[in-house]
């Protein structure tokens, strides 16, 4: 699976840059602020983006991830451009414009001789030069840019980008001029940002959204750019598979793989001989594969072998472990995915007892819930040949 960025030409409402930021200003590293008695005096400061390279949307096994949203880590390289540092009307004592239409959006951008952002640039700017997961950094941080109910900007310095843009959520929902190219049908585009940061998934900035572009929303508002329109856009292709498909053989070189990924009591027994033999290919969404593998130990002693289900990510053509089953099995049934793929079960057995280990996929983890018999560890004693006891004649008989 490869996300592929495409380059479409974008309307640019005609402007001058150089004529819109002068000297002056707080508008963070690189920034500039129109000066005074130019036709974008009432503008508010802009931050001046330097041209570069990014990766956009979430590497290969991060999570959370969106798969079938977010390209796969891709470099896009942009053009110079500029970003009003506020959203709109870019003035700390305003609170942030809402219920407005895209095309509204657009036109109010105009007026003031800029343009919308794309979703490209807004993400651009809100990873900062070291492509950080949130604006602040790269760890989650609830209260750096926790929704404000006012929408007044500029009173939360740490929710800001390393250029210096900020506010990027936390306030509103921001249009872009950019299509939810993902695959999906009618008159949508991409809006970022957010006003409730409702946890870890929406405050990422390669998070996106889709609205139709007549929706005019009480979260949602916008911010201007100004310079040459990159054209680069999101196109996410659609990749489809059945939800879990057997594999009819694992192929050597990938169960070693996985087995080197194991816990280390897991990878080699003294008493065992353990490997991987049976692989499920799961597909719980939309761009987005989780092996399955079957671990199996078959003592040395000939008693009953015992088994495991483990969950891998597959990233560079190296699976990395993301759960498994607490302890091991005498039997294991075939996994299945049920009305919804991004659940799946199957059958286990430890005499007397069976019943199904349940797993659960969200945004790339994946959640094992065992039975409550299902003890822990990596060893199973089962089928064990029966010990014949010896009997020894008493001593004076």
């Amino acid at each position: 699976m490869r996300a592929v960025a495409l380059l479409i030409p974008l309307a640019l409402f005609g402007c001058d840059p150089q004529k819109l930021l002068g000297g002056g200003g707080d508008a963070g590293p690189g920034g500039a602020t129109a000066p005074a008695g130019s036709a974008a005096a009432n503008a508010g400061p802009m931050v001046t983006i330097p041209a570069g390279t990014f990766k956009a949307g979430s590497p290969c096994g991060a999570t959370p991830r969106i798969t079938n949203e977010e390209l796969e880590g891709v470099p896009i390289t942009l053009g110079e451009f500029q970003m009003d540092t506020y959203p709109f009307p870019n003035d700390p004592a305003q609170p942030a414009r809402t219920g407005v239409t895209q095309a509204e959006a657009a036109g109010l951008c105009a007026a003031a001789g800029k343009r919308l952002c794309s979703e490209l640039e807004w993400e651009r700017v809100c990873k900062g030069p070291n492509g950080t997961t949130f604006e602040y950094g790269a760890g989650y941080d609830a209260a750096k840019c926790a929704t404000q109910a006012d929408r007044v900007p500029g009173k939360r310095p740490a929710c800001a980008s390393a250029f210096g843009v900020k506010d990027l959520h936390g306030l509103v929902f921001e249009w872009t001029s950019s299509p939810f190219g993902r695959g999906t049908s009618g008159d949508l585009m991409s809006v970022r940002g957010g006003g409730k940061t409702s946890g870890v998934l929406q405050a990422r900035c390669a998070n996106a959204q889709s609205r139709p572009a007549t929706a005019s929303e009480a979260d949602l508002g916008f911010r201007c750019c100004a310079g040459p329109a990159n054209g680069a856009e999101v196109n996410r292709s659609q990749d489809k598979q059945p939800p879990m498909v057997s594999e009819p053989s694992v192929e050597s070189g990938l169960a070693a793989a996985m087995l080197r990924a194991m816990p280390a009591d897991h990878r080699s027994q003294p008493t065992a001989d353990v490997s991987f033999d049976r692989v499920w290919r799961w597909h719980p969404r939309a761009n987005e594969e989780i092996l399955l593998g079957r671990w199996r130990a078959v003592p040395k002693d000939g008693t009953a072998a015992y088994f495991e289900l483990a969950a891998f990510k597959v990233c560079g053509g190296v699976p990395a472990l993301i759960g498994r089953m607490k302890g091991p099995v005498e039997t294991i049934g075939s996994p299945g995915a049920g009305a919804d793929p991004q659940r799946a079960s199957v059958d286990v057995t430890i005499a007397p007892d069976t019943g199904p280990v349940e797993l659960q996929y969200t945004y790339g983890s994946v959640r094992f819930a065992d039975p409550p018999w299902l003890k822990a560890g990596s060893t199973l004693t089962t089928g064990a040949k029966p010990k014949i006891p010896i009997l020894r004649p008493k001593k004076g008989g």
